[in-house]
């Protein structure tokens, strides 16, 4: 999972960590439908650059190559997706629809 680190990261509690969170739990009191769409975004680039990484690894492909990383691959992107989950199942305003519209054809493409 690769650390979010910009200005942008800082202010958007999908990007930070939860570490320091009670049982590392999101920060749902401070989550907007806003961060989405960043959050997303930044997920899907770092999950392929993780992909990148694996493809261009000159070492032998072996189980420890390929595989292990590749399921490790996308952390970011399980994390963003399992809150969006969360929050399309629970929070039916307007705001979190009109993001669900936006991001259902680009996580599609993904």
């Amino acid at each position: 999972l690769r650390a979010a680190t910009t200005n942008c990261s800082m202010d958007n509690p999908l990007l930070q960590s939860w570490n320091d969170m009670p049982f590392h739990l999101p920060p749902f009191q401070k989550i907007e439908p806003s961060h989405f769409s960043p959050a997303f975004s930044k997920a899907m680039s770092s999950h392929l650059r993780d992909l990148d990484d694996i493809v261009n690894d000159p070492r032998d492909p072996t189980f420890d190559t390929v595989m292990i990383p590749y399921d490790r691959a996308g952390g970011l992107l399980d994390r963003v997706g399992s809150v969006f989950g969360n929050y399309c199942g629970s929070l039916n305003s307007p705001d979190m629809q009109s993001v669900q519209s936006e991001m259902a054809p680009v996580l599609s493409r993904h």
